[in-house]
């Protein structure tokens, strides 16, 4: 749902990103650790643990200005729902790996954005501008805003994908 808000809203508003971490903690607390709702051993303590972690591992890239804050709220709210539905070792293994390949994914695609924004405002190297009316436009070209979201929402899901098999498979043997 972030990435669908990032691409249409070119943001991800905090009231949906506090909404969705609140509700992750709120379903932990009131229907998951009361046993009303089965899991494979998550709950409010894993969802806790996986929400900081998200953080801790994000924060850094927020403070470098590399990663938005919206995106690092809706991570944090991605991984305390992660943390609802598995015991803390499996949903720290998804959440973070899951998180790291959004990374990756992100990183892949941001550069591919500006290998395509450079092509797109290149100055051709043999023939020069004979005005300066002729050259505002590279003057005042924008870099293009990059939707992290939708490519960090990407790489987690691909990682949830692969890895809950995985993780609820270390949980069985």
């Amino acid at each position: 749902m972030a990435a669908v808000l990032q691409h249409k809203l070119e943001r991800v508003p905090n009231l949906f990103t506090f909404g969705a971490l609140g509700a992750a903690l709120l379903t932990a607390l009131i229907a998951i650790e009361p046993g009303l709702v089965a899991t494979a051993g998550g709950g409010l303590k894993s969802s806790l643990i996986c929400g900081v972690a998200t953080l801790v591992v994000l924060l850094p890239l927020y403070c470098l200005g590399v990663m938005p804050a919206a995106c690092v709220k809706a991570q944090t709210a991605f991984a305390a729902w992660v943390g609802c539905t598995l015991p803390v070792g499996a949903a720290l293994f998804v959440v973070q790996i899951a998180t790291l390949e959004g990374i990756l994914i992100s990183a892949l695609g941001f550069g591919l954005a500006m290998l395509r924004q450079s092509k797109a405002h290149a100055i051709p190297l043999l023939s020069a501008p004979t005005d300066l009316e002729d050259d505002e436009p590279f003057a005042t070209a924008q870099p293009e805003m990059y939707a992290v979201q939708i490519t960090l929402s990407l790489g987690s899901i691909g990682g949830i994908l692969a890895l809950a098999p995985l993780a609820l498979g270390r949980l069985a043997g």
